[in-house]
Order: C-alpha cells, then sequence, then structure tokens
C-alpha cells in the first residue's frame, strides 16, 4: 500500500473478546466507549498486552482496533480466530475504492486475494480515539463525531457523580 513505515494497521475484531486479549487492562472510559459505540464506527488505539509482530504494532507498539456492525469483514475475523486486519483497499494518498473494479491494479497484483462482497456503503471513516485513565484523545474525526463522544461521556460521568 505505501503506508509510512512504522504505523499501525487498524485490525477488526469479530467481538469484545478477540479486543480483549490484544490488552486484558482495559481503562473504565475505554470499556465504556466500547459499550456504547461497538459494533459501529469506533476504532479504539490501546496498548497492547498480547504478542504481536511490529508490523501490526508499528513503532509505538499501539494498535487500533474496531468492531464493526454485521459485515463480511466480521464475519471473517470471527471464522480466523476473531482479528483481522483492516486497511482500505487502496495504494497510500489514493481514494478508497466503493467496489472492487476500482481498486487499483497494482495494489490488484501485490495482494494473493480480493474478497468481493459487492459495492461498499461509504460514507464517514471510522472515529478513532486514544484514552489514558479517564481522558480521551479523538485522533480522527469521523462518522462518530466528537460531539457526540464528548456528551455521552459528561452523560457517564454525571450519573455517576450522583
Amino acid at each position: 500500500k505505501g503506508r509510512v513505515e512504522g504505523k499501525p494497521l487498524p485490525l477488526i475484531a469479530s467481538d469484545r473478546d478477540g479486543f480483549e486479549r490484544l490488552s486484558p487492562v482495559l481503562s473504565p472510559v475505554l470499556k465504556s466507549l466500547a459499550d456504547r459505540f461497538w459494533p459501529g464506527s469506533l476504532t479504539i488505539v490501546l496498548e497492547i498486552g498480547a504478542e504481536l509482530s511490529p508490523l501490526l504494532t508499528g513503532t509505538a507498539g499501539k494498535v487500533g482496533v474496531r468492531i464493526p456492525p454485521a459485515s463480511p469483514a466480521r464475519a471473517l475475523a470471527a471464522r480466523v480466530g476473531g482479528l483481522i486486519t483492516a486497511t482500505s483497499a487502496n495504494l497510500s494518498g489514493e481514494p478508497d475504492p466503493d467496489r472492487v473494479e476500482r481498486i487499483s491494479g497494482r495494489l490488484l497484483s501485490a495482494v494473493d486475494l480480493v474478497m468481493d462482497a459487492g459495492p461498499t456503503p461509504g460514507g464517514y471513516p471510522s472515529t478513532v480515539v486514544e484514552a489514558w485513565e479517564d481522558r480521551i484523545r479523538v485522533i480522527r474525526e469521523g462518522a462518530i463525531r466528537q460531539s457526540e463522544i464528548r456528551k455521552y461521556l459528561l452523560g457517564l460521568h454525571a450519573r455517576k457523580s450522583s
């Protein structure tokens, strides 16, 4: 894909067990965000506790994981042990194709298999967040607006305080 060397690859988990195997100690904020926004368009970046190749984690030793709604990718993750890599089917810097016919010939010649599940639904990419204890940072705003996350966390905090 021509990605920046050292950049982690995103993962799709088939379910919470797959996600929690990567990092058994999750902050309460991450657990709350996962409870509220999964399955869905939220990618959570975390330091991993599992042994994963630096090709997946990049130089930071972190990985982004999401549990999408029911999809062929999530079903495939379930069939192969719970986790798969999940980059878009484009070379770095090129637009994301919305169907197999629009994937670059250069990329197609470099892969062993393409799974055609029909046109992609399109729309915004997932929102990417990272958390430390009770603080979060939105790395990329996508389908879930930062204001929606903030509102949810403020409401959660208010419920705990009362």
